[in-house]
């Protein structure tokens, strides 16, 4: 293989965008402990999936993106990807449980952290405050039981500033762990905010739920409806909602009983799946010896 060649396939800016989304690629490659910034070689799944975990449109898969290569986080993932025609797919884990052990830090009695619905790069929430009003409506007495209450947004909601006064005038502080794409203190900004709370809420099973409860949080699912503006989404994101209450009714609030039930997200997130440093080297093809013979004078 040509010098040249070589050396390009070693360094991220080669990298797919999606592996550097939430900083997963450094969090991988500082877990497998190598020295030189390797390029994975596949596609992370970035986020919770009930389904492939591969982010294409079924209408638009080839044969070309079936012969790719996927690390995905679960099982489930797996089947569902390999019903669908994808080939050549690993379940891995998520790349959050391959985080370094956080340092102990004593949370606020009875304080509890939010990460609701948010919008996304290519599609907004139609009307942020009026989903967030709605919620903090519907839930309010339950909130108030709270002695404080955090929320965190997504970059794209925290630069509302209507929103973020408006929740504000509510006696919240609002927080955001900052842009999805090249930030790699994006998942170290989530557990450092998280770990100061005793309680975890979402209004969704998604990602950030089954990262609290990898956590140790004391974790719940409020549900309320946030107008996503994802028309041809939304009937399948309501039956993944509806699935997911089925499975883990316990962490509905009304079913409550103020436990962390880790087991869900040891699941949710494949920690069966994790490998080794040497394993994980091998699998996406990171050779020590490419290392020590570039690195020579």
């Amino acid at each position: 293989m040509p010098v040249a060649k070589r050396l390009s396939d070693l360094f991220p800016y080669h990298e797919l965008r999606e592996n550097g989304y939430y900083g997963h690629g450094k969090i991988l490659r500082e877990y497998a402990g190598v020295r030189l910034p390797y390029r994975i070689n596949g596609s992370i799944q970035h986020g919770w999936h009930e389904g492939a975990g591969i982010y294409s449109a079924p209408e638009k898969d080839t044969d070309e993106l079936f012969g790719k290569r996927y690390y995905v986080w679960t099982t489930d993932n797996v089947l569902a990807a390999r019903e669908r025609g994808f080939r050549n797919v690993v379940a891995l884990g998520a790349p959050f449980i391959y985080m370094p052990p956080m340092p102990c830090i004593e949370p606020k009695p009875s304080s509890l952290i939010l990460f609701l619905g948010h919008g996304s790069e290519w599609e907004p929430l139609n009307d942020p405050i009026a989903d967030y009003r709605r919620f903090f409506e519907t839930h309010a007495e339950i909130l108030a039981g709270f002695s404080n209450v955090t929320i965190s947004l997504y970059w794209l909601e925290y630069e509302n500033k209507d929103l973020v006064r408006y929740l504000e005038r509510l006696g919240l502080k609002v927080v955001t762990m900052g842009h999805r794409d090249n930030n790699p203190a994006f998942l170290d900004n989530f557990r450092r905010h998280v770990s100061e709370h005793e309680f975890f809420g979402s209004n969704y099973y998604f990602t950030a739920t089954f990262y609290a409860l990898h956590m140790g949080m004391k974790t719940f699912v409020l549900p309320s409806d946030f107008d996503l503006n994802w028309s041809d989404f939304r009937p399948r994101m309501d039956a993944v909602q509806e699935t997911m209450i089925e499975r883990y009714p316990q962490l509905l609030y009304s079913n409550f009983n103020g436990e962390c039930h880790r087991w869900i997200s040891d699941y949710e997130l494949g920690v069966e799946y994790k490998r080794s440093p040497k394993d994980l080297r091998r699998m996406f093809e990171w050779s020590p010896r490419v290392s020590r013979r570039i690195s020579r004078p």
